[in-house]
């Protein structure tokens, strides 16, 4: 009696294939899902560093904004603070690592031609009379949907004031400046208060 050959049958070859195609499936579902949380991962990680810059730029430069007032040769006064809602203008001076010197700071949204908007800062030097600016406007944060600037400070009787979406008193500083940003992307934008050196008295500079 002859002895049976032992080996896979049909079915059983289909079930094994079926099998390792499932396997294929979830191995390959698992690599996606890898590389699309490392995608997100990476995203998040470069915008919060942008802006958590942008927040550190903004403290440091409020934070040192000075009580000057500049006179040019041709009888112009700048504000010491120029505050609205959408934009601030101030005094400060800049860090050696960006060429250094007093500048005025100009920060405010500016449309990206795409419909988008950038968070901006341009700076102008205290020395120069005819105000021209240092270079391009410095993009400070991407894709900002919508900024909202608020001041508290001393109002003409000595009295503080609440929460003002414009400063009304440009010889002056206020005590706080808020910075409300709306922002695409996965990280939300602290809230930014800053404090100010306001307790100091107003000082003219003239220009050379």
């Amino acid at each position: 009696m002859k002895a049976h050959s032992k080996g896979f049958t049909l079915l059983e070859m289909l079930l094994a294939m079926t099998l390792i195609g499932v396997m294929l499936v979830l191995v390959g579902s698992a690599l996606t899902s890898s590389r699309h949380t490392l995608a997100m991962s990476n995203r998040y990680a470069s915008r919060l560093t942008e802006v958590r810059a942008a927040q550190d730029f903004l403290r440091l430069a409020l934070q040192q904004a000075l009580v000057l007032a500049l006179d040019s040769d041709r009888g112009r006064k700048r504000n010491v603070l120029a505050g609205t809602e959408q934009a601030i203008e101030f005094m400060a001076p800049l860090p050696a690592s960006l060429n250094g010197g007093l500048q005025v700071h100009y920060v405010r949204l500016v449309d990206d031609g795409s419909g988008a908007h950038d968070l901006m800062v341009t700076f102008t030097p205290v020395n120069d009379s005819d105000t021209r600016s240092w270079g391009e406007p410095q993009c400070l944060l991407h894709h900002v949907r919508s900024l909202h600037l608020a001041y508290r400070g001393l109002d003409n009787s000595q009295h503080p004031t609440e929460w003002i979406p414009s400063w009304p008193w440009p010889d002056r500083l206020p005590n706080y400046v808020r910075l409300e940003l709306e922002i695409e992307g996965p990280v939300r934008w602290p809230d930014l208060t800053v404090a100010l050196r306001s307790n100091l008295d107003t000082t003219s500079w003239a220009a050379p």
